[in-house]
């Protein structure tokens, strides 16, 4: 199958600039991968040296990571996080599982 079209990437900028035009966005960065092949690659807005908020924005790649692991049968979601890590299990939660925390 061939990549994105050049109309395709042309669309994907253009919402992204116009997601920034309207304020809803301080800054983005794009990327579109498609069988390992690179896409569209875009960085827009925020000017280099302007502090970002980051608060929780790795709690997606680190949920994607978790995912990963349960898809090549490392990681079982309904575990306790305490059969891994067993000092995690002190103050009462030696039956929390890694479901339980990404939800």
């Amino acid at each position: 199958m061939s990549g994105l079209t050049s109309e395709g990437k042309e669309r994907i900028e253009a919402v992204a600039r116009e997601h920034l035009a309207r304020g809803w966005h301080t800054g983005a960065q794009v990327a579109v991968y498609r069988d390992g092949v690179r896409e569209v690659d875009l960085a827009l807005g925020a000017a280099e040296g302007k502090r970002m908020l980051w608060f929780s924005a790795t709690k997606p790649v680190t949920a994607v990571a978790i995912h990963v692991l349960v898809e090549r049968g490392q990681l079982d979601l309904d575990a306790p996080i305490a059969d891994i890590w067993p000092e995690f299990a002190q103050g009462g939660k030696e039956r929390v599982t890694t479901r339980h925390v990404l939800t």
